[in-house]
């Protein structure tokens, strides 16, 4: 395993236990806090290949341990970032030109359309032009946002193709409801998600908003997965494939934006409209997100 904390926000400076944990394991600090600030909640592509030659520098290095290939593992602060996943992908699957699968645990599918640079709802899209990838499979939606797909920009016509699957934890929608996985034992799931992972790599990416607010407080509405069933299909995707690399976001911070003033006032006021006022205290938020990442980077340790 090579490890990464991806310091965009302030996210991990609340998280002493967590820090001292990724010390001792001789994890990377890649402070990118200035670009994170030029593209929370979204950015333009000119900052975005800012961000991704500042990451190269870090994760364009073998990857190569006692001969076997160690995932690439990434903490990277509040799901206003998980955009930043689409540039991971990108690089840390350079190396390898075989065919790869992207797991997606999220309370949203992300899969918008958003032009002249990425959304954090619309990384999936981008993502989907990486070369190796072949299929993005999301688990654990029960948001909003798969009521009437069609009228919220979702990218429907990679769904029909089979090159994004969908497995809601709850469907508030009759057309996803044959999916939903909050019925199923953990068990039960894997057995259903082994048909659907064709490849032998696989990148995974985890945004803590698709736990309960009992496993995770981040910046936006949460699903209803709990951290067990999560760690269970994390051991078996590890046990079964290639895992080239897994990031995690979903951890609070407050919204800071830098850039142009009229890109500040829409961040701000699409946060107004699109994520909860959650009224938390920021500690209470730091102790339950530094326990999960614990656990999650624990559950990554042990299998890989």
């Amino acid at each position: 395993m090579l490890l990464n904390v991806l310091h965009l926000d302030e996210a991990f400076k609340s998280q002493p236990e967590f820090m001292a944990v990724c010390n001792d394991l001789k994890a990377t600090q890649i402070d990118a806090r200035r670009e994170g600030a030029l593209v929370r909640l979204w950015g333009k592509d000119k900052n975005l290949k800012l961000l991704r030659q500042h990451l190269q520098t870090y994760l364009a290095r073998d990857t190569t341990v006692d001969n076997t290939h160690a995932p690439v593992v990434t903490f990277m602060g509040s799901g206003d970032f998980h955009h930043v996943t689409a540039l991971l992908i990108d690089l840390v699957a350079e190396s390898d030109p075989s065919p790869l699968t992207v797991i997606h645990f999220d309370n949203h599918p992300d899969w918008v359309k958003f032009s002249g640079g990425m959304h954090c709802g619309s990384w999936v899209n981008r993502a989907l032009y990486i070369q190796q990838v072949e299929r993005v499979i999301t688990i654990g939606v029960c948001s909003r946002d798969l009521v009437r797909p069609q009228f919220k920009g979702a990218n429907l016509a990679a769904l029909k193709l089979g090159r994004i699957h969908m497995l809601p934890w709850q469907s508030p929608s009759h057309r996803f409801k044959r999916f939903d996985m909050g019925k199923l034992g953990e068990d039960a799931f894997c057995q259903q998600l082994r048909t659907l992972v064709k490849t032998r790599n696989i990148y995974i990416t985890i945004d803590k908003d698709v736990l309960s607010h009992a496993d995770a407080i981040t910046n936006w509405d949460q699903g209803k997965m709990h951290l067990p069933y999560l760690l269970h299909l994390l051991r078996f995707l590890m046990s079964r494939h290639n895992v080239i690399g897994i990031d995690v976001n979903g951890d609070y911070s407050p919204k800071l934006y830098s850039g142009l003033k009229h890109q500040v006032a829409l961040k701000k006021l699409e946060s107004m409209i699109d994520q909860p006022r959650l009224g938390r205290k920021l500690a209470l938020a730091s102790d339950i997100n530094q326990k999960t990442n614990l656990a999650i980077l624990n559950c990554i340790k042990e299998a890989a």
